[in-house]
């Protein structure tokens, strides 16, 4: 399903829904990863949980589907540092709505999360109870550098920080970005004074 040029001591293991996990990697080169969709699965798509790093370079997701309870796109909900670099992601990426815990896109969670040249494209979120968005729920210090997000929709959801936010505390940081056609749905008058010119906010 995708192929890794270099990894640090990795284990490889199957999950039920027969997707490969890498347990234990450092580093992974030039992924590709398709049509994965396995609902209920926890950190489904290609990593682990419980890692220190993530870094994720010249690599393209697209057409990827997650359930309930997961570490989502790229990795685990307890990753401490996830990097990603110079990637895209590319059709679309449907969480649905029996998922009630998301990671998001990185699924970091209260550590550091950092995005650098990363274009990510038509994501559809909606009916969740609790998100993080993009990015990791919880996250302390998020940092989106030169990337661009586009046709983002957020809706129904009962708690949401922000599409690359999350729980609307710590620093946020939008380097050189820019977003079209961004909507989150549910947030609350006191979360619209972190968001850029560029989101458009019910209620704000």
């Amino acid at each position: 399903m995708y192929a890794l040029a270099h990894l640090w001591t990795p284990q490889i293991q199957r999950d039920i829904c027969g997707n490969t996990s890498i347990i234990n990697a450092s580093i992974i080169f030039s992924a590709q990863i398709t049509q994965v969709w396995c609902l209920g699965i926890v950190g489904v798509l290609t990593l682990n949980l419980n890692v220190d790093v993530i870094n994720l370079k010249t690599s393209v997701i697209f057409s990827s589907s997650s359930g309930s309870n997961i570490g989502s796109i790229i990795g685990a909900e307890l990753a401490k540092i996830c990097s990603i670099q110079n990637s895209s992601v590319q059709g679309n990426i449907y969480v649905t709505s029996d998922s009630n815990y998301i990671g998001g896109f990185c699924g970091s969670q209260n550590y550091i999360t950092t995005i650098f040249n990363v274009i990510i494209s038509q994501m559809n979120i909606s009916g969740l109870t609790q998100i993080g968005g993009f990015i990791g729920q919880c996250s302390s210090n998020l940092n989106l550098i030169n990337s661009k997000i586009f046709s983002v929709r957020l809706s129904g959801s009962s708690y949401v920080g922000i599409v690359v936010g999350l729980n609307i505390n710590g620093v946020y940081s939008f380097s050189g970005s820019s977003s079209t056609s961004n909507y989150i749905n549910s947030v609350s008058q006191s979360d619209c004074g972190v968001l850029s010119n560029n989101w458009s906010v019910a209620g704000c």
